[in-house]
């Protein structure tokens, strides 16, 4: 590329030759131009950050009122929290209050229920022996009072037991009812099987009596015939049921003597069973009962008494208690029973004793005798004044009517 030099008289020469420029337009014109030209631009109205900014704002506003409203709600939770701590340790204070108040009333009604076992237990111990610390089991004369007796003969394992109900005279309205009336109106109340014993009675028909004489009428459908074993049992049954009846008949629904197989017609029968030993039969509840060795056939009240000494069966067990033997003879119409080493009731159980001279007493009286006992040491023990006789029971295993 040339060099070309520049220098002041030739810029000067140029800008001689340069052409005269003029304006001819009128000042007015030239004057409402420039006032066009330098009047400053409209100014343009920027929305957008004006949304924004009012955007930010408002996301500010609602960051701070969230950040408000959760340092409200941490302190809200807070204080709920402390609330809920407080309310917490209320209730595990008013928890182990009241556990301790439930166990302070439970400890009390403990005691209650106690005392009022041990006060009912006391009740029904003056009721069932109403003569102080007496462990008779049997009925006597002094049991009677404001009781009616109702027997029953229980049975299970095809054996019947003589158990008797005293009914208190409270709930017969002061009348002296008939032998069937007592047993209808009482007898299927009677919780056998809580005795130990199956659920036998009420027997199917109807029960009548008069006069002393208690008549059964029986069902066409009974099934007392099934067995042998079945009719022994309702017989046995019948008499120790009816034990104060003169006599016991059973017919059948047109009035006509019955016919049971394998007995064939069934005769009149007396209430009660005679000439029998006691021995000791203990039902499937655990509980000991005395019962009588049907049809051994004893000639004696003195052979009877002899065979206490022995079980006859497995389902009876001697009331003799062990290592002790007597010997038996009957004088002037009482039987004498001597122990052959003298016998320390103070060495013996209370219950045993009482089964011992209640067993002596009720074979001896089936017999239609009385029982003395000699050679103890003893002269008299609890209810027994062992001078005299033994007090001749009125029945057997006695049981508290129970409402």
């Amino acid at each position: 590329m040339a060099h070309n030099e520049w220098d002041d008289d030739r810029i000067e020469q140029l800008l001689r030759e340069f052409p005269k420029i003029e304006d001819h337009r009128p000042k007015e014109e030239v004057q409402r131009r420039l006032q066009r030209e330098t009047k400053p631009p409209k100014r343009q109205t920027h929305w957008m950050p004006a949304v924004v900014a009012a955007a930010a704002f408002l996301t500010l506003g609602i960051l701070l009122a969230s950040f408000l409203g959760r340092e409200t709600n941490f302190e809200t939770a807070g204080m709920e929290e402390a609330e809920l701590v407080e309310e917490e340790a209320a209730l595990d204070n008013g928890g182990e209050e009241a556990a301790v108040e439930e166990e302070a009333v439970m400890e009390e009604e403990a005691v209650e229920e106690a005392a009022t076992a041990e006060g009912e237990g006391m009740a029904e111990s003056a009721e069932m022996a109403p003569l102080a610390e007496d462990v008779r089991t049997a009925v006597y004369p002094g049991d009677l009072e404001g009781y009616e007796l109702l027997s029953l003969g229980l049975t299970t394992e095809a054996f019947v037991v003589p158990v008797s109900v005293l009914v208190p005279s409270e709930l017969l309205d002061g009348t002296e009812p008939e032998i069937a009336a007592l047993y209808n109106a009482f007898a299927a109340e009677v919780d056998e099987e809580a005795l130990g014993f199956d659920d036998y009675h009420p027997y199917p028909g109807t029960i009548a009596s008069e006069d002393g004489t208690v008549v059964h009428e029986l069902p066409a459908d009974h099934e007392f015939g099934l067995s042998s074993a079945t009719a022994s049992v309702y017989m046995a049954s019948l008499q120790e049921t009816f034990r104060e009846a003169e006599q016991i008949e059973v017919i059948t629904e047109t009035g006509e003597q019955a016919e049971i197989d394998p007995i064939g017609p069934v005769e009149p029968i007396t209430g009660g069973v005679e000439g029998a030993a006691y021995f000791v039969f203990t039902a499937a509840n655990g509980e000991m009962y005395l019962a009588p060795d049907y049809g051994s056939g004893y000639s004696s009240a003195v052979e009877a008494l002899t065979a206490l000494q022995e079980a006859p069966s497995d389902l009876l067990a001697s009331p003799i208690p062990e290592d002790i033997a007597y010997a038996v003879e009957e004088q002037a119409g009482t039987v004498i029973v001597t122990f052959a080493e003298p016998l320390d009731l103070s060495l013996l159980d209370e219950t045993e004793i009482a089964r011992l001279f209640e067993s002596l007493a009720l074979t001896a009286g089936s017999f239609g005798n009385e029982v003395r006992v000699v050679n103890v040491l003893q002269d008299t023990w609890m209810n027994y004044d062992l001078s005299l006789p033994l007090e001749p029971p009125v029945a057997p295993n006695k049981v508290l009517w129970i409402p």
